[in-house]
C-alpha cells in the first residue's frame, strides 16, 4: 500500500458487501419493475444500476427482462379476455402509433418502425395490439369476430374489414386538418373558412356534452339540438 509523503498510511473505507440475487423475483419486486419501465419509463438498465446505487444488489439486466417477460406471460389471458369485452361493444375507436424496437433487420445503428395497434371503447378497456408492420393483417386479425361501429382515421388497412361487416366513423380532425391547413393560402376564401367555424361549433356541443351531470339521454338531445343542423350543413357544401 502505498503512503503519504509525511509516512502515514491513508485510511481506506471498508468494503461494501456485495449482493447478488440468486433467487428467484418475488411479485411486489416484479410489479415495481414493471411499473417503473411501463408507467414511469425507466429502463432495465437504469433500474439495475440504481439498485446497485441504493443497496449494492446485483441483479442484472436480463434478469429483471426475464422476471418481466413471465410476468407478461401471465397477462395474457387478461388480455384476451379485455380483447372479448371489447369486441361485444357496438362502437369501437382504433388507432395506430408507432414504435420504435431493436430488429436485426433494421439498418445499423436505427430501430425497426413498429406498431402499436390500440382499441378501446368509453368507460371500456383499452387493449394493445403489437404489430412489426402496419399492414392490414393485424387490424384484419383483431377485428375479425366484431360486427359493429369501429372509429379510425382514413387508413386503408381497416378496408378489408369495413368494407365486409363493419361501419366506418370518421375523425372530425382529420377532416378539419386540410381546410385548416388550406384557409392561411387564401384568407379571402370562404369555403375554407366555414368548415373549420362549423366544426368548432360541433367542438363546442362536445365540450358541453362532457359535462358529467349530463346522462345518455341529454347528450343526445344536445347534439340532436346543435350538432344536426351543422353536420347537414356540411353535407350541402
Amino acid at each position: 500500500m502505498n503512503t503519504d509523503t509525511d509516512g502515514s498510511t491513508p485510511a481506506v473505507a471498508a468494503t461494501q458487501p456485495v449482493t447478488h440475487c440468486n433467487t428467484q423475483p418475488q411479485p411486489a419486486f416484479i410489479g415495481d419493475v414493471l411499473l417503473k419501465k411501463y408507467q414511469l419509463h425507466l429502463p432495465l438498465y437504469r433500474q439495475s444500476q440504481s439498485l446497485w446505487r441504493a443497496a449494492q444488489v446485483d441483479v442484472s439486466r436480463s434478469t429483471l427482462c426475464a422476471a418481466g417477460m413471465a410476468a407478461g406471460a401471465l397477462l395474457v389471458p387478461v388480455n384476451a379476455a379485455q380483447r372479448e369485452e371489447l369486441l361485444a361493444r357496438a362502437y369501437l375507436p382504433a388507432a395506430a402509433p408507432p414504435v420504435g424496437v431493436q430488429s436485426a433487420e433494421a439498418p445499423k445503428g436505427q430501430n425497426h418502425r413498429a406498431w402499436q395497434w390500440q382499441y378501446s371503447a368509453p368507460g371500456g378497456p383499452v387493449v394493445f395490439d403489437f404489430q412489426m408492420s402496419r399492414g392490414r393483417e393485424g387490424p384484419k386479425a383483431f377485428l375479425q369476430d366484431y360486427r359493429g361501429v369501429i372509429q379510425t382515421a382514413a387508413y386503408a388497412a381497416y378496408d378489408s374489414r369495413i368494407r365486409e361487416v363493419l361501419i366506418q366513423a370518421g375523425c372530425w380532425a382529420h377532416v378539419r386538418r386540410k381546410f385548416y391547413d388550406a384557409h392561411p393560402l387564401d384568407p379571402t376564401a370562404a369555403a375554407a373558412r366555414d368548415v373549420v367555424e362549423r366544426i368548432g361549433r360541433l367542438y363546442q356541443t362536445e365540450r358541453q356534452a362532457r359535462d358529467p351531470k349530463l346522462a345518455a339521454a341529454g347528450r343526445q338531445a344536445l347534439r340532436q339540438q346543435h350538432s344536426v343542423a351543422e353536420v347537414s350543413a356540411l353535407k350541402e357544401r
